[in-house]
């Protein structure tokens, strides 16, 4: 079971109304949602901000786009939005055809006019993606593409690719379609007559096409500017046009009717968005805040969810500079450095102590079968094994300072970007515990926008505050490795000659290979294309005890071996070892020192939400709801993520009791057909009556168990 508890803060006491009196208060008044929330955005009137394919556009900033499906990585479930069902057929010479269904009566909308969504739309967004930029190379093979996607009829397309890989879905199905045909015609009737050296050409023209905005979203958006945005839920219909009555089919159990039909999202500070709510400014907010922040907010009657992150932070420390390239070095350093004093630094009791180097999250230790036990291991803070690890290297200790064999002084700059405070606050301790230890460490904040544009990604530091990389539980760690250097940059990355290959011992002291054996024709194609075989090779070994693990290797073979598929024989064996082997290269070389799970603080109003009832729900099913931000595809997922929660039905205002809370409660969940793909997703795949019981108690309505054989009316009462 997991053991990081959902926090419940305030707990509101539910109050019985008779609904028919709800519909009538509620028409007179409804809560509105206002965000703020701690992002930038840059609004130029004339730039191409509507165009997905141009530099720093928009799209991703007005989350008025739906994907054809949503993936859930906790669940490894798709939520089918845009594609009503998809099917894949594998062939022989390792191609493959994925024909989607769309589903009808969905339309574009920007305030005063509709356009239907078809089929062309999709083909729109994906043919563009590849031929003018390269998209899905090598899976798909370029002087194909005029041939391999095929709009079948206004609601089916068909895509085929050259070489499959299990990834493809998970790329393809969560991707919003941003692109309306009927705006881009001219650009692909011009791109139909042109060859890959023509295509690659125009991409300039591509990115400086200038859109106009529409929405295929059930909200579209009213106003932008760099303060923020206001969205306004589409009408049922609109001069005979089905808009938010088609939504219905596709979010069944949305209560977008209990709220206002304006969103205002401010775009502030952290301290600006906690003034915002204590002032009754603002209904909602993903901000950071503090545990002070937390408790004062709650004392001017605030609700404040805690809810599990499920990433983290830590201290990366580039190996490029020496000794630090030397594992017992990095190892000291992570037994040197108390987790627990850096926590309580910025927010004692909110965020969790992470000691674990191998990316797994403290209190998921349980997901993980035997096979892996070995190789979760942590590094609490015992600063004795920190001495014997430097000694061991060669370090020595005089006068209250470490030196390198070569008699240099040991010394770490640690970088933190200055508007965010809880990291200032984590190098500021973590850089006072490594001097007193005799590591000569100091603080130094910096920009945010170098921090991201330039010293992380560029590996131009000697030690970062840094985001980890989190694998959940080993059965979907695929879909969060598939590129975890993002987070050390260039300092320790696959693909970058130098910063990939680095050394790897097992947990037991011994080196053994490991080598993948890939079929043929993935040795022959290469990573991404580029003609470079690779022989599976990963770990190679020195001698019995030392080797060395190939990043670049690992990055390109997982794609060939996630568990979900079997894509070659021996996949699900593969994938497991690979797993394994990066859980012990991160014990042994600890690229990042683990530091701090991250709790995310949710402020709300009251008359906004009522959220506690979650609390009855599975872990995951929990956190898919109101960690939304981790479901690829999801529209409104971030900042104002309390919005793609009603998506679900799953909130709505005190007195109200959502609609996922009734289905659970009836058992339509999961004996309507509709609903238990919906199940499925949040990882309630097999009805539970016990969880009908606790949801049916907080909301003292009757409940229906459901067995897998037969069903009961019961009703709760009052306690």
């Amino acid at each position: 079971m997991y053991k990081i508890p959902i926090y419940v803060l305030v707990t509101v006491a539910v109050v019985m109304v008779v609904m028919a009196m709800v519909n009538v208060a509620f028409a007179q008044q409804k809560p509105q949602i206002i965000g703020a929330e701690t992002t930038t955005i840059i609004y130029t009137p004339g730039a191409p901000a509507w165009n997905q394919y141009a530099p720093n556009n928009l799209v991703g900033a007005v989350f008025n786009f739906a994907p054809l499906a949503i993936f859930n990585a906790f669940t490894g479930e798709y939520f089918p939005v845009l594609a009503k069902n998809w099917t894949v057929q594998l062939l022989p010479n390792d191609s493959a055809i994925v024909i989607l269904h769309l589903h009808h009566d969905l339309y574009w909308f920007n305030g005063t006019a509709t356009m239907p969504f078809t089929a062309w739309d999709v083909y729109t967004t994906f043919y563009i993606g590849m031929k003018v930029f390269g998209w899905y190379l090598p899976w798909v093979n370029y002087s194909l593409i005029d041939q391999d996607i095929i709009v079948l009829d206004n609601y089916t397309i068909e895509f085929r690719f050259q070489l499959w890989s299990p990834y493809i879905l998970y790329w393809l199905l969560p991707t919003w379609i941003a692109s309306p045909y009927q705006v881009w015609k001219p650009i692909i009737a011009k791109l139909k007559t042109m060859n890959q050296t023509q295509a690659y050409a125009f991409a300039s023209n591509v990115t400086s096409y200038v859109t106009p905005y529409w929405s295929l979203d059930p909200y579209y958006l009213v106003t932008i500017s760099s303060s923020g945005e206001s969205w306004h839920l589409e009408p049922m219909y609109f001069n005979g046009v089905p808009l938010l009555a088609s939504w219905y089919k596709v979010w069944p159990l949305a209560d977008w009717q209990y709220y206002d039909p304006t969103i205002e999202g401010y775009y502030v500070s952290n301290t600006e968005a906690f003034v915002m709510m204590l002032a009754h400014k603002a209904t909602f907010s993903f901000a950071g805040l503090s545990w002070a922040q937390d408790q004062q907010l709650l004392k001017n009657g605030i609700g404040v969810m805690l809810v599990p992150d499920l990433s983290g932070w830590g201290m990366a420390v580039n190996p490029h500079y020496y000794p630090f390239n030397i594992p017992q070095v990095r190892q000291a350093l992570c037994y040197a450095i108390n987790k627990t004093e850096a926590v309580d630094s910025f927010s004692p009791i909110v965020d969790i102590p992470d000691p674990y180097p191998s990316w797994v999250l403290p209190g998921t230790e349980d997901y993980y079968s035997s096979y892996f036990k070995d190789v979760i291991i942590p590094c609490h803070v015992n600063r004795t094994k920190a001495i014997q690890l430097l000694q061991s290297a060669g370090l020595y200790y005089k006068n209250g300072q470490w030196y390198a064999p070569n008699g240099t002084p040991l010394t770490l700059t640690i970088i933190a970007p200055s508007q965010w405070q809880d990291l200032v606050t984590y190098a500021d301790d973590i850089s006072m515990q490594l001097s007193g230890f005799g590591i000569k460490s100091t603080e130094l904040s910096i920009d945010l926008s170098v921090y991201l544009s330039s010293t992380r990604p560029q590996g131009d530091y000697k030690a970062i505050m840094i985001q980890m990389s989190y694998m959940r539980s080993p059965y979907v760690a695929y879909t969060f490795l598939l590129w975890p250097w993002w987070t050390t940059g260039n300092a320790i990355s696959a693909y970058v000659p130098g910063s990939d290959v680095w050394p790897f011992q097992w947990p037991n002291g011994t080196c053994t290979p490991l080598v993948i054996h890939l079929p043929l024709i993935y040795n022959k194609t290469g990573y991404w294309g580029n003609g470079v075989p690779l022989n599976g090779t990963i770990i190679k070994c020195v001698n019995s005890t030392f080797g060395y693990i190939n990043l670049t290797s690992w990055t390109y073979l997982l794609m060939y071996v996630a568990p979900e598929y079997n894509f070659i024989p021996e996949g699900s064996t593969y994938y497991y070892e690979m797993i394994k082997a990066l859980m012990a290269w991160n014990d042994y070389f600890v690229p990042i020192i683990p530091v701090r799970e991250l709790i995310m603080s949710l402020p709300y109003d009251k008359s906004l939400i009522d959220p506690n009832w979650l609390s009855c729900l599975p872990f995951w099913a929990n956190e898919t709801i109101r960690m939304s931000t981790q479901q690829y595809g999801m529209p409104f997922e971030y900042p104002i993520n309390v919005v793609s929660d009603i998506f679900w039905g799953a909130y709505a205002p005190p007195g109200v009791v959502p609609p996922l809370a009734q289905v659970i409660a009836n058992g339509s969940l999961w004996t309507n057909p509709l609903l238990r793909q919906f199940a499925a997703f949040l990882g309630m795949p097999n009805p539970d009556p016990s969880i009908q019981q606790c949801v049916a108690s907080y909301f003292h309505i009757p409940y229906t168990p459901v067995t897998a054989t037969s069903t009961t009316t019961t009703t709760t009462t009052s306690t």
